[in-house]
C-alpha cells in the first residue's frame, strides 16, 4: 500500500504540475518518475529522523504512534485520489477543473485529519503543548513543504 501511495501521489503531483502549467519541458512520464521518487526520498528522510529521534530520546513508542498515523493517512490519500485521477488524466474544461479543486480538498482535508489525529496520540503519551507541536508541524511539516516548493519552482524555471 505504501507503493500504491508513492504511485498515486506521484501521478497526482504530476498532473497538478501540468494543470498549472509547470514542468512542460519535461516529458509526462520523466515527470512521473522525478515526482515519484522526490516522494520516496521525503519520506524516507521523515521515517529514518523520526526513528532515530525516536531512540535518542527514548520516545520510541511515541514516534511509532505518529509513524503509524502518517502512513496510515498517506495509505488513504493514494486509495482516495484514484477516481480523481482518472477524471484528472481523461478529462478537460469544466470536469477538470471541478476534479482538481476537489482533489485538492480532499487532500488538504486528510492532512489536517492526520494533524488532529498526530495531535491527540502525541499529547496522550507524551506532556506537550499545542505550541510546541504547531512549532513541529511548521519546522518539519509545512517549512519543508515551502523549501521543496521554492526548489521546484526554480528547478523548472517558473519565478512567481
Amino acid at each position: 500500500m505504501n507503493v500504491f501511495f508513492v504511485l498515486s501521489i506521484g501521478m497526482f503531483a504530476a498532473l497538478l504540475l501540468q494543470y498549472f502549467k509547470l514542468g512542460l519541458d519535461f516529458n509526462f512520464w520523466w515527470l512521473y518518475l522525478y515526482c515519484a521518487l522526490g516522494l520516496v526520498a521525503i519520506y524516507l528522510v521523515k521515517f529514518v529522523t523520526l526513528k532515530f529521534i525516536g531512540w535518542i530520546f527514548q520516545v520510541s513508542d511515541s514516534t511509532d504512534a505518529y509513524i503509524f498515523i502518517v502512513f496510515a493517512t498517506n495509505k488513504i490519500i493514494g486509495i482516495a485520489l484514484l477516481p480523481f485521477l482518472v477524471m484528472l488524466a481523461f478529462t478537460y474544461g469544466v470536469v477538470n477543473e471541478a476534479a482538481m479543486s476537489l482533489s485538492i480538498m480532499v487532500v488538504c482535508a486528510l492532512l489536517v485529519y492526520r494533524f488532529f489525529l498526530s495531535y491527540v496520540s502525541i499529547r496522550r503519551q507524551i506532556r506537550i503543548g499545542f505550541l510546541h507541536f504547531l512549532l513541529y508541524l511548521i519546522a518539519f511539516e509545512i517549512v519543508p513543504l515551502l523549501l521543496i516548493n521554492k526548489l521546484l519552482f526554480s528547478f523548472l524555471g517558473e519565478t512567481y
